[in-house]
């Protein structure tokens, strides 16, 4: 009883655990354990054959378990009954094997394996042959055993070979299959060579019986040798003869017998199969994996019938008639057996030496090497077999299907050197990308599945395969570089293999030093088009180069994408590796290849230089931009970086890199080289920078001074950026920083209170300067910077950044913030002779406007009206002026014309029009009609080829300065399109500026029992109320409404303050916000306005009644009565109720706290 027991408590273990399953604690227990009620009982329960099929695995194996107590039980009572109701059991199992209910073989087969065991044990089946004929009477099939005349047909068939191939399986499970394969003691053990031969033919004959159970049955048959060679007690004289019978049934020259022939050829077995001569066809040297059994191997695994002869009826027959979409058994051996030789297949052994032929294990060894090398590696069979075979254009889509299988199997079980194998395959990847991008085709499912589902799945335990996939499919030559590989496939399979979130730093740093190699290829290759552009066809020159940065701005693309996608993953090894490859690319040019041949002669020369450097011009400038993308993401992340326990500054750090390069560089190399009276001033810029590193890694450095210097640091930093970037304004920003710094230095030095004695509004200019910058990277720097400085703003600096927000959003204060040209602003400003107005205009938009410009406080109610009036009448007046230069053009146009004809002087009126009645009275007279051929004959006779060709030129000059002429003239559309950009660019800078505001706010909020802070706060509030009213954008209207109203009036300033100075400027402020909310024009979003209005107002109240001497309300309740007055009597006032309404309520609040 001890077998089944253990057979049991595996089972449960193995299916079930004892977490899942508590009774399998011990199957001891479980077995020895009485019952609650120890009742007698006569025969088996039969529900239990019932419970035996449950789809639960853990009720089937307590039927198993009752089943075998309950004929315990029976056994201590009456023997006669046990051997009765054992032959029943038996019977009724075996009967079971047959039933097509789901789960019933699984439980019928597990309790036949235990009472099979038990019934050798107790004699009541004499041997294993008993049990076997029972297996055939039970299960009879359509064969020679049959003992039956009725035939089986139908689902019964089918049940019953199963139910056969379940019934020998019973005898390969423990303990059954040590007690009838294996003879002997535990010391001494031999194979039961004669039943392992039987049991072998058994399978075999099952397998012949239909095509549907050949596969099937043969993987038991494979399972079974393999079984018998983990015991270690095969033979060769086993092998040959299971070889022998494979011979014998025309099996050897098919995947089962493949999968066989691999278990016993395995190099690391004894086995010499050589010596084995079958009478068939067979695989020579009986070794499938031999170089010249390619050809057989690849019709063996494509299922197709090997034959010699096309008499062999027989192997005709194994040909299936239908197809099963899986996998067969054999590929994961052959794969496996594969990769295991792959190490000894490149090794060059030659003979062997003395040594080795004297030791006879040496020997061996060296013989099953020379043997490896005479194999095929896995990259023939790949292939040959894969992608030749069953991905070729003429094969089936079933065919394809089972290639795709293969491919899965390979990528999960391949090794990260051979996986771009897998991706070098021109025919793989061509019926891939056919069948995921066309929805109509057979494997459309499979394929998408595969790209958006199977292989990011295997990625996850996997992720360093993800580069070699990535290499192999953008960057392979002979596959054409499928840089859009996402497009042809309609996926975003490489895009997401980017993107996949199980690469870890190792991973991150071998793709981006893989896309940073294949970059600098490319780019050599792009300098070489150029240079040998005008050897070979232009036409193939402008394909090649086109094609050569597009694959370029991909490989730059795909580094932002991988830094974007990984910000919570950032580390110095991955990124710096990117900023150092791109910052080269940005900043320096070529200079390793002499790009123009020295044969050219000069005015080539200097035509092909400057398309060359054009060209590369335009490779700077894509790697300058995706670098200034990465360092802003780099900047914007969370993700703190650090480097030997020091935050990581990366605009400094790009800085470093670049002054490397440029030592290790000669000094011409420098994209934007720094004219020779200007390096005095970069080379001193380069000398403060030092110095400011210098006094913040010393511990000497007051911390107050830190801030400053660190923004200082920022600064310059920045603006280096811009000077290597080309940007020559940056020069003038240097000596700016450069003379606070030193002003800045020299005061600290003298012990003096720095906020005192410095003023910052040199550098909130800069700041303001650099925030309206283009790039995304340097207003980021600005902000940053700003942050550093914030402390040591006051009004003076604030007053800069408010009076921004009131600047009218058009082109004349496009003007004064940015400077435009004075000749446009003309243009611009010019609408007293504008006639046509758009319906929607204002008609007194020009009279406000000059009232505007006599009276700052009538501009202010006129607000946003009087801003888009005049933004209209920009964008749509002056069409006089306009005529007038179209007419003076035209004009000179018609004289130059007449003067190149050589026509008189009068023919053209002082309108530009030709007068051809004047022309006609010039030329009259006496003579006039009797001479007019004559001089017609002259004329001709005068305009030889030479003055042609000299009048046509004269003609095309004349042409094409009238051309540019109109052209400069602005138009309506244009000058619309020049407005519109101007007003945006208002609105971007007054959003910028209410960046910095924001910080200054989130920096007073942290000092709030400061009184100088809070005049500050006040000071700001009526110039961004002011602000509301004039915008036309909803996007900057939001921004700042949520500043006021989330940020700035929620700042608690609870703590008393007493200060006179301070109750004066909040009364001053609150009457200043009144007068705002009781005009009336309350701007575009009048809702948010007087919202902001009242809160403003109530936020201003109780810093007067915490600054006032005694502590009341009165200063701020006469202010609201008088603006009540005022709203009562004025009917045009639009000021709502609510504005007095919530006053009233916050004095009932306070009164109700009291």
């Amino acid at each position: 009883m001890s077998g089944h027991r253990f057979f049991i408590a595996y089972v449960v273990d193995k299916h079930l655990g004892k977490e899942n399953y508590p009774e399998t604690r011990s199957i001891e227990q479980l077995m020895e354990q009485p019952s609650k009620e120890e009742t007698f009982v006569t025969k088996v329960n039969r529900d239990l054959f019932y419970t035996l099929a449950s789809d639960l695995d853990s009720e089937r194996a307590q039927s198993v378990i009752n089943v075998i107590d309950q004929l315990k039980s029976i056994q201590k009572h009456d023997d006669a009954t046990y051997t009765k109701e054992m032959n029943y059991t038996i019977d009724r199992l075996i009967t079971g094997l047959g039933s097509n209910i789901g789960s019933a073989r699984i439980g019928f087969s597990l309790c036949l394996t235990e009472i099979i065991d038990i019934s050798l044990d107790d004699g009541i089946t004499s041997d294993v042959h008993q049990y076997i004929k029972k297996l055939q009477e039970k299960l009879p099939l359509n064969d020679s055993n049959n003992g039956n005349k009725k035939k089986v047909k139908g689902k019964d068939e089918r049940g019953f070979v199963f139910g056969r191939l379940f019934g020998l399986q019973v005898l390969m499970n423990e303990p059954l299959f040590s007690k009838l394969f294996l003879l002997g003691n535990d010391e001494e053990k031999t194979l039961n060579s004669a039943f392992v031969l039987e049991f072998a033919s058994m399978l075999i004959d099952l397998s012949s019986f239909k095509s549907w159970i050949k596969e099937t049955a043969l993987f038991t048959l494979y399972q079974f040798l393999h079984k018998l060679e983990q015991t270690g007690l095969n033979n060769a004289q086993n092998v040959l003869q299971i070889l022998e019978l494979l011979d014998s049934t025309n099996i050897t020259m098919t995947m089962e017998g493949l999968a066989i022939y691999l278990l016993f050829g395995d190099n690391e077995k004894p086995y010499d199969l050589a010596s084995f001569k079958p009478s068939n066809l067979h695989w020579e040297n009986n070794d499938p994996l031999n170089k010249t059994n390619m050809s057989l191997l690849i019709k063996v695994l494509k299922d197709v019938p090997v034959s010699d002869s096309d008499s062999n009826q027989d192997l005709k027959l194994q040909q299936k008639g239908f197809w099963t979409p899986r996998l067969h058994f054999v590929f994961p051996i052959l794969i496996e057996r594969l990769l295991r030789i792959e190490d000894t297949e490149d090794q060059d052994l030659g003979p062997p030496t003395k040594k080795q032929k004297k030791n006879d294990k040496s020997a061996k060894k060296h013989k099953k090497q020379l043997a490896a090398q005479k194999r095929f590696t896995i990259d023939d069979l790949y292939k040959k077999v894969v992608d030749e075979s069953y991905f070729s254009e003429k094969s089936s889509n079933e065919r394809k299907y089972i290639g795709f299988l293969i491919f899965k199997l390979c990528l999960e079980t391949f090794p990260v050197e051979k996986v771009q194998l897998l991706f070098k395959q021109q025919n793989f990847l061509r019926t891939l990308i056919n069948h995921a991008s066309n929805k109509q085709r057979m494997l459309h499912k499979l394929c998408s599945s595969l790209l958006n589902k199977q292989i990011p799945v295997i990625i996850q335990d996997q992720p360093e395969k993800i580069t070699p996939i990535l290499e192999n499919i953008w960057f392979y030559k002979h596959n054409g570089f499928l840089i859009n590989f996402d497009q042809l496939t309609k996926s975003k399979f490489t895009s997401n293999l980017l993107s996949h979130q199980s690469l870890e730093e190792n991973n991150l740093t071998a793709i981006s030093k893989m896309l940073n190699h294949h970059l600098h290829e490319i780019l050599d290759n792009i300098y070489l088009l150029k240079s040998e552009g005008s050897a070979g066809d232009e036409d193939k020159d402008s394909e090649d180069y086109t094609k050569s940065l597009n694959m370029y701005k991909f490989c730059i693309d795909s580094l932002l994408h991988l830094v974007r996608s990984h910000k919570s993953q950032l580390s110095k090894k991955w990124i710096l590796p990117i900023i150092k490859s791109l910052a080269k690319v940005s900043y320096f040019r070529n200079n390793e290849k002499k790009i123009l041949s020295a044969d050219l002669n000069h005015d080539e020369e200097t035509r092909d230089e400057a398309k060359v450097l054009a060209n590369q011009n335009d490779v700077h400038t894509i790697a300058l931009e995706r670098l200034y993308s990465i360092l802003f993401d780099v900047l914007s992340s969370q993700n703190e970086i650090t480097s030997k326990g020091k935050p990581v500054v990366w605009s400094l750090q790009l800085l470093k890199e670049i002054r490397e390069i440029e030592e290790q560089m000669s000094a011409d190399c420098l994209l934007h080289p720094v004219d020779s009276s200007l390096v005095q001033v970069k080379t001193a810029a380069l000398k403060d920078l030092e110095d400011i590193q210098q006094s913040l890694s010393s511990d000497k450095t007051p911390s107050a001074m830190r801030n400053v210097l660190q923004g200082l640091q920022q600064l310059l930093v920045l603006n280096l950026l811009q000077l290597y970037s080309g940007n020559s304004e940056a020069i003038a920003v240097l000596e700016d920083l450069s003379s606070f710094y030193e002003d800045y230095s020299e005061k600290c030095s003298q012990n003096e209170s720095v906020y005192d004695a410095i003023n910052f509004v040199s550098i909130t200019e800069i700041l303001m300067s650099s925030m309206s910058d283009e790039k995304a990277l340097f207003r980021k720097l600005s902000l940053d910077s700003w942050d550093m400085f914030v402390k040591e703003i006051g009004t003076q600096e604030l007053e800069i950044l408010l009076e921004t927000l009131t600047t009218r959003e058009n082109k004349s204060g496009f003007s004064h913030l940015f400077g435009a040209d004075a000749d446009m602003e003309d243009v611009f400003e010019e609408d007293d002779d504008g006639e046509d107005k758009d319906e929607n205009y204002d008609d007194g938009a020009e009279e406000e406007e000059e009232e505007e410009e006599e009276e700052e406080e009538e501009d202010e109610q006129e607000g946003t009206d009087t801003d888009s009036s005049d933004s209209e009448n920009d964008e749509n007046g002056n069409h006089s002026n306009e005529n007038e230069n179209s007419r003076k053009v035209e004009k000179e146009t018609t004289s130059a014309l007449a003067k190149a004809l050589d026509l008189p002087e009068g023919i053209v009126d002082e309108n530009g029009n030709v007068n051809h009645d004047g022309y006609v009275d010039m030329g009259s007279g006496d003579d006039f009609g009797e001479g007019e051929d004559e001089e017609e004959e002259e004329e001709e006779e005068d305009f030889d080829d030479e003055k042609m060709l000299e009048l046509d030129k004269t003609l095309s000059m004349i042409f094409k300065t009238r051309k540019e002429a109109l052209s400069g003239t602005p138009t309506g559309n244009k000058r619309k399109i020049e407005v519109q950009k101007a007003r945006e660019n208002v609105v971007n800078f007054k959003s910028r500026v209410v960046d910095m505001l924001e910080i200054y706010v989130k920096y007073v909020d942290k000092n709030a029992l400061d009184v100088n802070k809070l005049e500050t706060l006040l000071y700001m509030l009526p110039p961004m109320i002011q602000c509301l009213k004039m915008t036309l954008s909803k996007p900057l209207v939001d921004k700042l409404g949520k500043l006021i109203k989330a940020r700035l009036t929620k700042i608690k300033v609870n703590a008393s303050h007493s200060d006179a100075h301070l109750f004066d400027v909040a009364v001053t402020t609150l009457q200043t916000i009144h007068d705002l909310a009781s005009s009336n024009k309350s701007g575009q979003y009048s809702q948010l306005f007087y919202s902001v209005c009242s809160i403003c107002s109530l936020f201003v109240s109780k810093i007067i009644f915490l600054s006032s001497a005694d502590n009341t309300f009165d200063a701020a309740i006469e202010t609201y009565s008088n603006t009540m007055k005022q709203w009562s009597k004025n009917k045009n006032c639009k000021t709502p109720a609510t504005f007095f309404a919530d006053y009233v309520n916050m004095l009932a609040t306070k009164k109700h706290q009291k």
